[in-house]
């Protein structure tokens, strides 16, 4: 199994708890603010991932973990925008 291979795996296995640990915080949020801001949390720590897997593979697989990476990336940009119109 390559590197990739590998670190998908452990992350994938841990995925269960995280998610687990998700939908637990997103149940306390008391406001739709608190849910966007947790979300982006959520959404910043899979970046902060993504980018310390990326200097683990090779050059193959880092256009996949960059493609990965620009869909996170998007999805911040999203909660941005909702986060805005929240106040607005």
């Amino acid at each position: 199994m390559s590197l990739l291979g590998r670190a998908l795996s452990r992350y994938l296995k841990g995925i269960d708890r995280w998610l687990a640990r998700a939908v637990k915080m997103a149940g306390r949020c008391a406001s739709d603010a608190e849910a966007l801001d947790l979300a982006s949390r959520f959404e910043r720590d899979t970046l902060v991932l993504l980018n310390e897997m990326r200097a683990m593979v090779g050059p193959k697989d880092k256009a996949v973990v960059d493609e990965i990476t620009r869909e996170e990336q998007a999805h911040l940009v999203t909660l941005a925008e909702a986060r805005r119109n929240l106040k607005g």
